[in-house]
């Protein structure tokens, strides 16, 4: 090899496999200890400094400026035209990182690690004051960190990394591509289970060019490009982030999509979209939500610092230019239009809009429930799910116990504001017309509105009922007609990022943490256990039960199965109208402008050809 440019510190310190060709190594320089497998093929090792390195069979590496070092690198990998692959002491390779989200100021930090998830995340963030479940899920994750701890860094086989800059303490595993990126430090690329086993059905992650990225863990199937910089942050499952997008001490979810703009803070749960410049995520949690362009938040009151945050529960949209000035708290399938002082809670009324006019923030509830675009929302997401594992738990049927419970809460809400006109809790005041509001006071709502909203939100009870009457049968252990005694039921349900569940369910888990000896198991395995034993097979149970306790709750009560059955048919029909109704609204000539250009041909004929039919959308 010297015969070919190359030099070592001591040749002693490089061994190879006893079928390996010289011939494909040139203008090497060896240092410390280096073991290099066969290079045949396209395989071999030119223009570089290897130290201290294991390099697999048939991998080519080519043009390193300063050294590759301190790496086992696995078979068939391309590495080229990069200025360095090192470690620079003991790593645990962004495992163990604190991020700050939901709260800028802190107080609310999860540790990221391998094997971390939306609901792990979730009870490490929400549930800190319960017991001692945060320390003793720490403990486990820094068990983990002490058992991945490692000078040295390692890169899966079949991974390609080209015209990359500088690489340091970063775990690359099999099949990732890297190229381009500007410098990445301290992170995992590609892990898909909590141990380091990997799956072979897991889907690779990509890191593209201009990338810069510190302290991170970005899961398979998720690509990162186009500039984006993130610092502190984890990456789930088959996300998209790139454009210049900017992230800082967030976790981003599977499924979400994060381009253009700016985020901080953030608990991002699954199908968290933001595709515009100019907009910023800041100080929030958010899920299955759309952030429109311009959209902006405020976590800083310019008095105690930036502690201030805020919640937009599953579905939220916030339209084009939209503000809130945290905190706030908006319901399920909400969307927000205007800009907004107001620091309101509407978790009682999901399906809203909140409007801003004349500097005052108002609540349309229910309106939401006849919109085209909701119902075709909720129908895209499970069709848009990309990820080959599906670690987060995630829920996608509208019809559950979560919404239903919702939806008799707002019209308990809506009659009890009926009657006393204002909710100190919720900060929504009851008018009768624009006289009575202040800008920045109040949320407000029109009397007029009130009662429309009860019979939107009564048929939704319905329809759901009827749907749920229905597919009692397919539940597990589920055999009458009849419905489920429920006298003593009274289940409260949740969103817990992505994944329906009710409070006395997490409880029970958390109570089983926290009462097991340090030493008797794992407290993530049994969370998680507990979680994915919930998610198939313990919840049917709950549900029955919070059918049940809906249907005695509710003005049918004491109906027959059949008559029961007969009324919920009727309202699903009219809300199936209505939601045809304004889906129909994009039929409007208005809508049809620019169509038909030069008179060459109809304007019915022109859109239809662009947009094809409105129900094939």
């Amino acid at each position: 090899m010297e015969a070919a440019g190359c030099r070592a510190e001591d040749w002693n310190k490089v061994d190879v496999s006893e079928d390996f060709d010289v011939s494909h190594v040139r203008d090497v320089s060896f240092a410390g200890e280096n073991e290099l497998y066969n290079c045949s093929g396209k395989g071999g090792i030119y223009n570089a400094i290897i130290r201290n390195c294991s390099i697999g069979e048939d991998t080519l590496i080519r043009n390193i400026g300063r050294e590759i070092a301190n790496y086992h690198i696995g078979k068939s990998c391309k590495i080229e035209n990069c200025a360095a692959i090192h470690t620079s002491g003991e790593s645990t390779f962004g495992n163990g990182c604190m991020v700050k989200v939901h709260n800028e100021a802190g107080g609310r930090e999860v540790p990221m690690f391998n094997g971390l998830t939306a609901q792990i995340a979730y009870i490490m963030c929400f549930y800190r004051h319960y017991g001692n479940v945060f320390a003793r899920i720490k403990e486990s994750i820094d068990t983990y960190c002490e058992f991945i701890r490692s000078k040295g860094g390692r890169i899966g086989s079949n991974v390609s990394i080209t015209d990359c800059g500088e690489i340091s303490d970063v775990i690359i595993n099999d099949s990732c591509v890297i190229e381009g990126a500007v410098l990445l430090k301290n992170g995992t690329v590609g892990f898909d289970d909590e141990y380091g086993k990997l799956h072979v059905d897991a889907a690779p992650a990509t890191i593209g060019r201009g990338v810069q990225a510190g302290n991170f863990i970005i899961l398979g199937g998720s690509k990162v490009s186009g500039g984006a910089m993130i610092e502190n942050c984890f990456i789930g499952e088959a996300v998209e982030i790139g454009k210049q997008f900017s992230a800082e001490n967030c976790l981003v979810f599977s499924n979400s999509q994060l381009f253009h703009g700016e985020a901080c803070s953030v608990f991002a749960g699954p199908f968290t979209v933001s595709h515009h410049k100019s907009t910023l995520l800041i100080g929030g949690t958010f899920s299955f939500y759309n952030a429109g362009s311009g959209t902006n938040q405020s976590n800083h009151l310019y008095k105690s610092g930036p502690r201030h945050s805020g919640i937009l529960e599953r579905g939220s949209k916030t339209a084009s230019g939209s503000y809130l000035m945290w905190p706030a708290r908006t319901g399920a399938f909400t969307v927000v239009l205007g800009k907004h002082c107001t620091h309101f809670d509407t978790t009682c009324l999901p399906f809203s809009y909140i409007v801003e006019k004349n500097g005052c923030s108002f609540i349309k509830p229910a309106i939401n429930l006849t919109s085209y675009g909701t119902w075709r929302d909720i129908n895209k997401w499970q069709q848009r799910d990309n990820r080959s594992l599906k670690r987060d738990l995630t829920d996608f049927d509208i019809n559950n116990p979560y919404i239903l419970q919702r939806l008799q809460h707002a019209i308990e809400f809506l009659d009890n504001l009926r009657n006393n006109s204002f909710d100190k809790d919720s900060n929504i005041l009851l008018i009768e017309n624009d006289a009575d509001c202040k800008p920045y006071k109040h949320l407000y709502i029109y009397k007029k509105d009130l009662d429309n909203a009860i019979n939107l939100y009564d048929m939704a009870v319905l329809a759901i009922l009827g749907h749920a009457v229905e597919n009692l049968k397919s539940l597990p252990d589920d055999e009458t007609d009849e419905m489920p005694e429920t006298e003593n039921s009274c289940h409260t349900w949740i969103d817990m990022a992505g994944l329906y569940t009710t409070v006395d369910e997490v409880q029970r888990i958390l109570n089983e943490i926290c009462g097991q000896p340090m030493f008797y198991q794992d407290p993530l395995k049994i969370l998680k256990a507990s979680l994915d034993n919930w998610h198939t097979n313990r919840r049917a149970a709950a549900w029955r039960e919070t059918i049940g306790q809906a249907s005695t709750s509710h003005r049918s009560n004491g109906m027959q199965p059949e008559e029961l059955a007969t009324i919920c048919k009727e309202a699903q029909k009219t809300l199936t109208r209505l939601i045809d109704e304004d889906k129909d609204k994009e039929d409007h000539d208005l809508l049809k402008i620019g169509f038909g250009m030069d008179g060459v041909c109809g304007k019915d004929d022109d859109y239809r050809m662009t947009l094809g039919e409105i129900s094939g959308n």
